[in-house]
């Protein structure tokens, strides 16, 4: 784990993960199995480091020899070792992962299959079809198709659409800083830039009044889908019960014009001191959200805000190229105005 520490929050390896270690003080090795970890101040959320997504731990005779801007060489990117059922026999980035039962686990004779075989690229409703129509494959995970669509295909006889409430929630990711200027050594985005109007929170305050979040979830997550004001949704004993939301435009603007943005001339959208409000909304291309955008970009331009919208590859737009302005994430911070995430 302290190498794990050590090779995340290196800035010359660019995790796109960093700024979730953020928080730790220093990690360290206090014997063969015991690690220390302390945090910069008390941390009610210390159970996110070094976990699932956000970082588990590596294998340091793995990767100690790219820890630096050659990281992304490191073999086992493409095929990792571990403890689990399961171990990479086969992958080609952007397309199939091969695994088959790993020997040296625990248990594999009560393993369920001896391979499995996941398929990426291509996008949602080509997955979904391929499980509920043509039988082609057996699962298909965390579809973002319409609800009337999954319905249409489950119609085919081939398979079935089983969801559940979970943890995870799609939401808009505000930058506050300004992505239209640079420092002396070329940082765009960077921290000594203020957002000439996301960092002001009467503002902040009026975009989350615009944002028809019952229509979403209503008309494109149908029956499952829940309008939140939470980012933490689950499980149910963290989940606050004292947050809310409101759909008012009227008050949306009002707040807009007590901030002091207002159509000086007369071109539809509201400015400050020669600046315009104009925001960029990028997300990754799926049905779902580009719908998502629409409905949000309708509703800001109702109370004057300028939307030009992006539809970005995902294999783009989840990746954490610090050099691209076109990914959700880089290194210690987000890259654009305004995005969409799950």
């Amino acid at each position: 784990m302290a190498f794990t520490y050590e090779f995340i929050a290196n800035p010359e390896v660019a995790s796109n993960t960093a700024g979730t270690y953020e928080t730790i003080e220093s990690v360290e090795a206090l014997d063969d199995t015991t690690v220390q970890i302390t945090f910069t101040e008390p941390n009610p959320a210390w159970y996110l480091v070094f976990t699932g997504t956000q970082g588990m731990v590596l294998p340091k005779h793995m990767f100690e020899e790219y820890n630096g801007a050659n990281g992304r060489e490191a073999p086992a990117n493409t095929m990792p070792v571990g403890t689990g059922p399961y171990r990479v026999v086969d992958f080609t980035p952007g397309d199939v992962v091969v695994y088959e039962a790993n020997p040296n686990y625990r248990d594999t004779d009560a393993l369920a299959f001896s391979r499995v075989e996941l398929k990426g690229g291509g996008d949602a409703t080509s997955a979904a079809r391929a499980v509920l129509q043509t039988g082609d494959v057996d699962y298909a995970y965390k579809l973002q198709v319409e609800a009337n669509v999954l319905e249409q295909f489950s119609q085919g006889g081939q398979g079935e659409v089983v969801t559940n409430f979970g943890s995870l929630i799609e939401r808009i990711v505000l930058n506050f800083t300004d992505p239209n200027q640079a420092t002396a050594d070329g940082e765009v985005s960077s921290v000594e830039f203020d957002h000439p109007y996301l960092s002001d929170p009467q503002v902040r305050e009026a975009l989350a009044l615009a944002i028809d979040r019952d229509t979403i979830a209503e008309q494109l997550y149908g029956p499952t889908g829940q309008a939140t004001a939470n980012f933490l949704v689950a499980p149910e004993p963290f989940r606050s019960a004292n947050t809310e939301f409101t759909f008012d435009l009227e008050q949306a603007a009002a707040l807009l014009d007590a901030a002091g943005w207002t159509d000086t001339n007369g071109n539809g959208t509201r400015d400050k001191d020669g600046q315009e409000m104009e925001m960029v909304f990028q997300t990754s291309v799926n049905p779902v959200r580009q719908k998502t955008q629409e409905i949000v970009k309708q509703s800001l331009e109702e109370i004057g805000i300028g939307v030009e919208l992006k539809s970005i590859d995902a294999s783009v737009y989840f990746s954490g190229d610090p050099a691209s302005r076109e990914t959700l994430k880089v290194p210690g911070g987000y890259s654009d105005v305004c995005h969409r995430q799950y």
